[in-house]
């Protein structure tokens, strides 16, 4: 949750003057994986088993641990350099 907060803070503040079009669009991304998780969920872990099937999950989602550090130090370059034009 810490991952994703941050994230969608950065997208509040990077489209501010669109920030329900960011929101919408992360939630849109984020609902979209949710509903095709369950789909190849039951594939992945009869390939894979339990023990890697959620090793995979959980490697997947430490790419997202350091988000909060990234967005903190390179947020303000980021926004500056890709301006939002309205």
């Amino acid at each position: 949750m810490l991952a994703f907060n941050s994230i969608q803070n950065f997208v509040v503040d990077y489209t501010a003057p669109y920030s329900a079009a960011g929101v919408a669009g992360i939630t849109f991304s984020r609902s979209i994986l949710a509903c095709l998780l369950p789909i190849y969920g039951p594939q992945m872990f009869r390939t894979l088993g339990w023990g890697w099937g959620g090793s995979l999950l959980a490697f997947v989602s430490i790419v997202a641990v350091p988000a909060p550090l990234l967005m903190w130090k390179y947020g303000q370059r980021l926004r500056a350099r890709y301006p939002i034009v309205g």
